[in-house]
């Protein structure tokens, strides 16, 4: 059964249960945000609540209220997940109820030529048949004329929904025909209480995965193990040996810098993950100043504290987005190791206790 507990509240799930209470569903819809926020979840249960047949209807004429509870929030829109139509949905087994991946790293022509034939037939069994297509920043330009062809002449009971982080990665053709819904990042709380559940971890370790990934519940999920905890610590450790300054032998700082960008660069799985931990300890050290109360790594705050009293947050925040910029040219194919390398050494020039004060005295 589905987790209400992942599916987002707002502005977005305000339209759509006015859509389903109005019955005027578009031909055609875009969700956007970043991974993990609940776009597939809301999308499924969508169609469970047009299709339930063991629920009442939400209709105009009600005051906005079902026999479940408060329809504004998804948990309660109309779906009893034990019908036949509810049980074939969640089981993926429904033939109306259609999900499109990409096949490899691209969604390709064949597979939305393949798509329009199948919706080109009435519906087999559904009251709104619903296609879905995940990852649709990922259609290739041919693919997407070949949808576009479709959206012109939409087929009836029918709606697409398309998933993509944001309305640019489409063509505009495309999300002009599309009602557009963001879903935002989910609250920090939300995310640690699914978690925690879920997974049986420590209140603590919960709240901390979920501040640290950025309100998507997939990373949180991808991050809840002892393993990637263990790495945290173990990072944040050799960070701050950074910033306590060079060993008395040179060469010795030298080797461990480039001991560090080689660990880091030998997972290629995981690699964004532990930049991404970096990250937010540049982005706590910048702000702790400022916003005390948001740091993200707080069991970590006196340590940031520490840091932070001895360089200008000027620096952090050049840090910061030349770390963004390595991630991009490792996404584009960029030896991780040398990158991080350079980096990282230069990371050691302007943070470490001896550079941090010398800094602080040319920055007067």
């Amino acid at each position: 059964m589905l987790n209400p507990m992942l599916i987002p509240g707002g502005r977005s799930i305000q339209v759509l249960t006015h859509l389903i209470r109005t019955r005027k569903i578009p031909h055609a819809m875009l969700f956007t945000g970043i991974d993990g926020v609940g776009r597939y979840q809301t999308a499924i249960r969508l169609a469970m609540a047009l299709n339930c047949t063991g629920q009442p209807d939400i209709s105009t004429e009600s005051d906005g209220q079902n026999t479940n509870g408060d329809s504004q929030d998804p948990a309660y829109w109309p779906v009893c997940g034990s019908c036949p139509a509810c049980r074939k949905i969640i089981t993926g087994e429904h033939p109306d109820i259609l999900s499109i991946q990409p096949a490899g790293n691209a969604l390709k022509i064949d597979q939305i030529r393949s798509l329009c034939d199948t919706l080109a037939l009435k519906p087999y069994d559904a009251r709104y048949r619903f296609a879905i297509l995940e990852k649709a920043q990922a259609m290739t330009l041919p693919a997407a004329n070949a949808l576009l062809k479709m959206l012109e002449e939409p087929p009836a009971r029918t709606t697409l929904i398309l998933i993509a982080n944001k309305p640019s990665d489409l063509l505009p053709t495309i999300f002009s025909r599309c009602q557009h819904l963001r879903f935002p990042p989910l609250p920090e709380e939300q995310i640690a209480r699914s978690i925690a559940d879920s997974e049986g971890i420590s209140e603590e370790a919960s709240r901390l995965i979920a501040a640290m990934a950025g309100g998507s519940h997939q990373t949180a999920r991808e991050m809840d193990s002892g393993q990637w905890l263990r790495q945290r610590h173990w990072l944040m450790d050799e960070l701050m040996q950074i910033h306590r300054g060079p060993a008395p032998d040179k060469t010795g700082s030298t080797r461990r810098i480039m001991a560090l960008a080689d660990i880091l660069a030998r997972d290629p799985q995981h690699i964004f993950h532990l930049l991404g931990i970096m990250k937010s300890w540049l982005r706590d050290l910048a702000m702790v100043a400022f916003t005390p109360e948001h740091t993200i790594n707080r069991d970590r705050t006196d340590q940031i504290k520490e840091v932070a009293a001895s360089v200008p947050s000027q620096t952090f925040v050049g840090s910061f987005e030349a770390l963004e910029k390595i991630e991009k040219q490792i996404l584009a194919n960029a030896n991780p190791r040398l990158a991080l390398e350079t980096y990282l050494a230069t990371l050691a020039q302007n943070i470490s206790t001896s550079g941090g004060l010398e800094s602080i005295k040319n920055y007067g």
